[in-house]
């Protein structure tokens, strides 16, 4: 058996996990000992199943730090997650519930399913709601009982939890939770509990709430409005009208404030409100709209500029551009040569810097890797890189964090020339936006256009492919942005660049680059080395992905060593062949191969004793 603090621990990670995937999370009192956690122990009515936290499944997260702060407030209890928000769960209810199914006559499609624990074998089914509908929760609704919904405002409890049987719930598939594995919901599951457009979720008028319920409704009303409007006055006055309607008698007025005012510091659920309360839009429901809109006739339109190309025919400047990729193909090493060449006019791969200027890169991951592979660019091309502004804390990546978009524009505006913003990476500057809803994509892409727009910056956006290889979350990713650049790795060290979408250009075509072992020293490690990617060829890249062997060649990779440590002076045979051997890990008659080809090409000249590279094209060997 575990112990306490091994549990503990399992528990956060799954519920990070959860959290990463786009699901909003929060703990749920757990079991110890075959008693709830609570301090009501062992005479608990729900053990096992209640929050943990002041307002249940509306304190429900995805972002790594607030889940962090729940659980060390409460360790080691189960894990609920809010439900409604685009799906929603049948729970079968063990032999009652599997009875009910079959007197409806009605199958359940294959769909994400969890076991719950129950003795009797209980399910979750995982359904995705059609766009625009949200569904009442309802307990033993359907057929003879034992079918319970859990949709908006309630939730569920997931693996690896504990049931209040001992067992503990588990997914049916390895990959846990899973988006793509929710199949869509049936319509003979959604009509009998009347699932319809836009159908509100708050009781009907005449159905009282009574002492000891009111607070509970309210709070319940609360989160919902809040998440559709994101203003805090409205909020607050449509909450005293649903208090007079609702509840019998009426909470006094300050405490319906006092909820009203609680819900109102959480983030909104919905990030398109968010941006559209920000300060500057629209601020407690007045808008900054007066009269009419301005408009361009014909002739005006034809003086509207199409955005210049930053890189020529790679990446246009003014323009919102995902470049999306398997983890471990390089993006981020991609991202940064693109960055030292805007900032020197050093073409890229051979492609001609347009404008050059400086880059403000948002490093939500692996800032402690940028300089020294800035360092082996550097060493590679001799050039000093003094336009890359690295975003110090990852929170400043955050891109919906309330007031971020605002000071990063006032960041750029002031780097000498800004022509770029790199987002590294997507998922983690959309922390809490649930990449597989179009609505929450796009008030993301809002605020990127936002920074675009308002700098005159193209911004790169780093993201990652989903398990079919094609980029990961909702179309409306594809759709908000200007252009789109998928990285491929298929042979060690080798990648592709290929267009899939470019507003207003042709799509380039594929560009084929290859990694090269430069020296990277630190002041830790003076033998450090690291990447440079040049320009490759397509044959290149075909054999290597074919043979499974590393990208460059012997040839270049000598070459390269040659031309950073020996410059125009050269190095002695012996001095390359061991610079050669460490850096490589090949053999001495590899060395001597990768010689006589760069001898016998006219690369290389033996001089008084020494090798010397001679000048030519970037990346031909």
């Amino acid at each position: 058996m575990q112990d306490h603090n091994t549990a503990s621990e399992a528990i956060l990670q799954a519920a990070l996990c959860l959290g990463a995937k786009g699901l909003a999370v929060f703990p749920v009192w757990g079991m110890v000992y075959g008693s709830c956690q609570c301090k009501k122990g062992a005479t608990c009515g729900d053990p096992g199943k209640h929050p943990a936290t002041h307002h249940g499944c509306l304190d429900a997260a995805s972002d790594e730090r607030t889940i962090r702060q729940l659980w060390k407030k409460t360790p080691g209890k189960n894990i609920g997650a809010a439900t409604g928000a685009g799906f929603f769960v049948l729970d079968v209810d063990g032999d009652k519930g599997r009875n009910s199914l079959r007197l409806l006559g009605q199958e359940l499609p294959p769909t994400l399913t969890a076991s719950t624990g129950r003795l009797d074998g209980g399910t979750h089914h995982y359904y995705q709601l059609p766009s625009g509908y949200e569904l009442k929760s309802s307990a033993g609704k359907l057929g003879e009982g034992g079918l319970d919904v859990r949709s908006a405002g309630t939730y569920v409890i997931l693996p690896p939890s504990t049931h209040h049987s001992g067992k503990v719930y588990s997914w049916n598939t390895d990959e846990g939770f899973d988006w793509e594995a929710m199949a869509a919901a049936p319509d003979w599951l959604l009509k009998p509990i009347d699932a319809s457009p836009h159908k509100s979720t708050n009781p009907s008028p005449g159905i009282k709430q009574t002492i000891g319920g009111r607070n509970v409704h309210l709070t319940s009303v609360a989160g919902s409005l809040w998440n559709k409007t994101g203003n805090p006055e409205t909020l607050r006055q449509a909450l005293h009208v649903f208090n007079e309607r609702d509840c019998e008698p009426p909470l006094d007025e300050s405490e319906v404030d006092a909820i009203a005012a609680s819900i109102g510091k959480k983030p909104t659920g919905s990030p398109l409100m968010a941006l559209v309360h920000r300060d500057g839009g629209r601020t407690n429901g007045q808008s900054d709209l007066v009269g009419s809109i301005p408009v361009l006739n014909r002739k005006e339109l034809k003086h509207i500029p199409k955005p210049d190309w930053l890189i020529q025919d790679l990446l246009v400047a003014k323009t919102l551009t995902v470049m999306f990729g398997d983890s471990g193909c390089y993006k981020s090493f991609l991202a940064l040569a693109l960055a030292a060449s805007i900032s020197t006019g050093k073409p890229f791969a051979g492609r001609e810097v347009i404008a050059t200027g400086s880059t403000l890169y948002l490093a939500a991951e692996g800032i402690e890797y940028l300089d020294e592979r800035l360092t082996a660019w550097e060493h590679a091309h001799s050039l000093e890189v003094d336009g890359v502004f690295v975003s110090k804390d990852a929170a400043d990546t955050v891109l919906l964090r309330p007031g971020l978009v605002e000071a990063l524009i006032t960041t750029a505006l002031g780097l000498p020339e800004c022509r770029l913003v790199v987002i590294d990476t997507y998922s983690k500057s959309a922390l809490g936006v649930n990449e597989n809803f179009a609505t929450e994509v796009t008030a993301w892409f809002v605020a990127a256009q936002q920074i675009r727009d308002q700098t005159g910056a193209a911004v790169l956006i780093l993201h990652h492919t989903n398990r079919t290889g094609d980029y990961r979350g909702s179309g409306a990713l594809m759709a908000s942005c200007d252009a789109m650049i998928e990285v491929k790795s298929d042979a060690p060290r080798m990648v592709s660049l290929a267009s899939h979408k470019n507003r207003g250009y042709q799509p380039f075509g594929t560009l084929y680059l290859e990694g090269n072992v430069v020296p990277a020293p630190t002041e830790t490690n003076p033998e450090n080395t690291s990447l440079v990617f040049v320009e490759g060829n397509s044959e290149d890249f075909k054999r290597n992905r074919a043979t499974g062997k590393s990208g460059p060649t012997k040839e270049s990779n000598a070459l390269l060593l040659l031309r950073t440590f020996g410059g125009e002076a050269g190095l002695k045979h012996k001095d390359w062949r061991e610079r050669f051997m460490a850096k490589t890990s090949l053999s001495i008659s590899s060395f001597d191969t990768a010689r006589d080809v760069l001898v016998a090409r006219g690369k290389v000249k033996l001089v008084d004793g020494f090798y010397i590279a001679v000048s030519q094209p970037e990346g031909e060997v």
